[in-house]
């Protein structure tokens, strides 16, 4: 929806609220208040499944160090390095999470 849609006012009768919502409902219905969530979904994947392998790193990293400590909890374990270097390990998935989705695309396109 874009503002030449909107009923024209003056800059200085804006409408409240109510009359906002009330504008969509008339002119768009119940549904458009979700318009575009579909792919404002899609959109949260990536980052989801960064933050998980971002996590799993982490965690077997936490895990492998420890061990080595013999178990023993001394100072910090990950440095501002070890993280600097799990975010880009974490990130390295993202093209095959865009080919995941283009083979998707051109399977959905040739069926």
């Amino acid at each position: 929806m874009d503002s030449q849609s909107l009923p024209s006012t003056t800059p200085a009768e804006k409408l409240s609220f109510t009359a906002t919502i009330a504008h969509i409902l008339r002119t768009g219905g119940l549904a458009a208040f979700w318009r575009g969530l579909g792919p404002a979904l899609v959109l949260v994947a990536n980052p989801v499944l960064q933050y998980a392998v971002f996590e799993q790193l982490k965690n077997a990293l936490v895990a492998r160090r420890q061990k080595a400590r013999g178990g023993k909890f001394s100072g910090a374990l990950l440095f501002d390095l070890d993280f600097f270097v799990l975010g880009a390990l974490s990130k390295l998935g993202e093209p095959l999470y865009i080919l995941a989705s283009v083979v998707r695309g051109a399977t959905r396109t040739s069926d």
